[in-house]
């Protein structure tokens, strides 16, 4: 964590005094590297923790993410182009005071505690299944909220519409993550993640409807939110083991968010905007069908049965 945070760090200091384009650009990418390190190291160290707090940390720190997206924006407007540079140098200090406190973060994980639940291993099919799960919600996630600006900028929408309907999208993730815990304690993470996913697949059409697509986007974002903290809890509540594979996992499905904007793209360029609903619910029904498939064959609580 320490050295994802100084690689963010550095990024956005270089950000900040890069003279040329082609500067500026190997500088984003050391952005995103770090950003992407923070990413992967933030949901290891919480897949983890204990399970009674497991999902509550799952989606509260999910739903940073969410927070960010909207608040981010919104700082940049106010900002303005003139004072990028400054506005770039401050958050790569930010950064760099980091470094230290977080150097004090220890896993939650009890490795007394997890021994005495220990069971074995995941098989491979096990793990396959749920890299896929997560996979696909990456992508549509990320389909998402790449083409809602476009697709109603080119129905004649204002840009402002496409910049709140994006941001509602984002809010509706945070919001649904924070308060997804206090319901997956009655229904269990199996059943919400099932309930998110079947719940968007069904909203998602509607937005092909020209003046109701602004406000489906953020519905949608409110229906996917419990996807992927739910389902990383119920992994690891099926397995305890602190090598189960959920590194793997989180690292495999960063392709999500490169496969997602790729087929709206592809689509897009075929078919016109009236596609971008569409690629969003091909990622949809196929999360929805391989979560359904898990869900039918691995038990939501720890027990000695394999996916076989």
């Amino acid at each position: 964590m320490m050295v994802s945070i100084g690689i963010l760090g550095a990024g956005l200091l270089a950000l900040s005094l890069a003279p040329t384009w082609p500067l500026f650009l190997s500088a984003a990418f050391l952005t995103g590297v770090g950003y992407g390190a923070i990413d992967f190291g933030v949901y290891s160290l919480l897949s983890r923790s204990l399970p009674e707090r497991r999902t509550f940390q799952l989606s509260i720190i999910g739903s940073g993410w969410g927070i960010g997206s909207v608040i981010a924006p919104l700082v940049v407007a106010v900002v303005g182009a003139k004072y990028f540079h400054q506005f770039f140098f401050g958050a790569g200090v930010c950064a760099m005071l980091l470094i230290y406190p977080i150097q004090t973060i220890v896993s939650p994980h009890s490795k007394d505690r997890v021994l005495s639940l220990r069971m074995s291993k995941p098989s491979a099919k096990l793990l396959s299944f749920f890299t896929l799960i997560i996979f696909l919600y990456v992508a549509l996630e990320t389909a998402v909220a790449g083409w809602t600006a476009p697709q109603l900028t080119h129905w004649h929408f204002s840009p402002l519409w496409g910049q709140l309907s994006t941001a509602g999208f984002w809010a509706g993730i945070a919001i649904g993550r924070l308060i997804g815990p206090a319901w997956s304690r009655r229904l269990g993470e199996p059943m919400m993640a099932l309930i998110g996913i079947i719940s968007c697949c069904i909203v998602i059409p509607f937005a092909s409807f020209r003046y109701v697509g602004a406000f489906v986007y953020p519905a949608s974002g409110f229906c996917m939110s419990v996807m992927f903290p739910m389902t990383l809890a119920w992994f690891n509540n099926w397995s305890a083991e602190p090598e189960n594979g959920v590194a793997m996992i989180l690292a495999l499905t960063m392709a999500g968010g490169a496969a997602g904007p790729a087929l709206e793209s592809i689509l897009v360029s075929q078919f016109g905007y009236g596609a971008v609903p569409w690629a969003a619910e091909i990622f949809a029904v196929a999360c929805a069908i391989t979560c359904l498939l898990v869900y039918r064959n691995v038990p939501s609580q720890r027990s000695e049965k394999h996916l076989a």
